[in-house]
């Protein structure tokens, strides 16, 4: 005879197992893939909260890919460090022009300027700023100011298929070294450091040679004679960087000439952190206006700077502080650094937002 008491028992038992199982089963969500005339993609089914191993890249004639986007205007970048929490379209964005696919693993800004790759290069805990990519897009060099507010030189590059995890920089020393910038023929990089003595900033250079680069040494181009930040070189030669007339600074430049570096002379703007467009045609630089920072562009007509025109509000957020502009070397990315409430952020977009001031 059946023990109903003990049948009830366990039908609640079975009952709750079950239902327990069922509610603890992970949710299964769908990507899919628009790819605007590209070659067919297949959707991609993964666990709510899990990360997307994105497919190999679609192809489309006569056009190069571009990057992956949430939405169908090329706004937002498709940020592989995000976890995918719901069903979702990814948009195919195409280029006449071709991309560097090291970068594309990265992310892809649209129209709009957005953080660069969050998680990864901008992290919640410290702030980012002032970074600079070789040529090749196999090595980045940024600014990270830990908890603590010491600035460090942190770096990344690119081996057997992906981006190394961002550490201190292989030729730094456990000192305050900041802004980096290396040549556009990627040779030399640029920075500044602490590293000799602890009260004074100088500016040391690293060679790239064999694969490698070099320990770094004092810059012995004039750059040490006066009091420095913010190095930027053209293609020229000539270095564009802060210099200080008082407590103002402004953008200052040592030309080149015949082998041979000239004693540094004031450029007539007013500013800091100034990015040198490889032909000298253009300046990026920042404005201080009270408790805010902006960026602006001027322009080299026939040798003299046009008073610098403040870039739009979707760079310029109202009341934060936009600091360290700067344009990759094949000239198809703009990038900046974003202060709010004493937090920085490297913010990116595409260089045809540059255009209209051009």
């Amino acid at each position: 005879m059946i023990n109903l008491r003990k049948f009830s028992w366990a039908l609640l038992v079975i009952t709750v197992f079950l239902f327990l199982g069922c509610s603890h089963s992970p949710q299964i969500i769908t990507v899919y893939f628009e790819t605007d005339g590209g070659t067919i993609i297949e959707c991609i089914s993964i666990e709510s909260g899990s990360f997307l191993s994105l497919p190999e890249n679609p192809s489309k004639q006569g056009f190069y890919f571009a990057g992956w986007h949430t939405d169908e205007n090329f706004t937002i970048g498709f940020n592989q460090w995000n976890p995918v929490t719901e069903n979702s379209v990814l948009y195919a964005q195409w280029s006449d022009t071709e991309i560097n696919e090291n970068l594309l693993l990265l992310g892809h800004p649209g129209h709009t300027p957005e953080v660069f790759a969050p998680g990864f290069i901008s992290t919640e805990l410290n702030s980012e700023f002032s970074g600079t990519f070789s040529p090749d897009y196999l090595h980045y060099f940024y600014t990270r100011r830990t908890e603590t507010g010491t600035n460090r030189l942190y770096y990344t590059f690119f081996h057997n298929g992906e981006w190394s995890v961002p550490e201190l920089s292989p030729i730094s020393e456990d000192v305050t070294e900041a802004e980096p910038f290396i040549t556009n023929d990627g040779s030399t990089l640029y920075f500044q450091s602490r590293r000799e003595n602890p009260n004074k900033i100088a500016v040391y250079q690293s060679s790239f040679i064999g694969g490698v680069w070099q320990e770094p040494v004092l810059s012995s181009n004039g750059l040490n004679d006066i009091l420095v930040m913010y190095i930027t070189v053209a293609d020229s030669g000539n270095i564009y960087f802060t210099g200080f007339s008082g407590n103002s600074p402004g953008i200052y430049v040592i030309e080149y000439m015949d082998g041979i570096y000239l004693p540094a002379k004031f450029t007539g703007i007013s500013g800091a952190h100034p990015y040198i467009a490889p032909d000298e045609s253009y300046i990026l630089l920042d404005q201080g206006f009270g408790s805010a920072d902006y960026i602006f562009i001027s322009l080299n007509n026939n040798g003299s700077w046009t008073y610098p025109v403040k870039l739009s509000n979707e760079v310029n957020q109202t009341g934060a502080n936009q600091i360290c502009p700067s344009v990759t070397t094949d000239g198809k990315f703009f990038f900046f650094s974003r202060f709010v409430d004493g937090k920085s952020d490297i913010f990116w977009v595409d260089s045809d937002y540059l255009l209209p001031y051009l």
